[in-house]
């Protein structure tokens, strides 16, 4: 098994992380490129995501794994800024 997450996978669970999503709005989303419904779809397979019911809503949210990969990458995205601003240089 591919034990490999992509960073568009990442990306994904990142955008996840900024607030609650619904079903619905994830499946508008996806729909404006196929791309993003296999993003889904392999977050899903990877466990990194789950849909769950919430007060009659479905909601996506990230797994307690997801929870972890996604805080991490925020880690590290924040000391790679704070690195390149030590030495000059601006990080998006």
């Amino acid at each position: 098994m591919d034990r490999t997450v992509e960073p568009v996978i990442l990306d994904f669970l990142n955008w996840l992380l900024e607030r609650e999503r619904s079903h619905k709005d994830v499946m508008h989303v996806c729909r404006t490129s196929r791309t993003r419904v296999q993003i889904l779809r392999e977050a899903n397979r990877q466990r990194l995501v789950t849909i769950k019911r919430l007060n009659g809503c479905r909601v996506v949210k990230p797994t307690s794994l997801g929870l972890i990969l996604g805080e991490l990458r925020r880690e590290l995205r924040r000391q790679a800024r704070h690195s390149d601003r030590r030495w000059g240089h601006t990080v998006p």
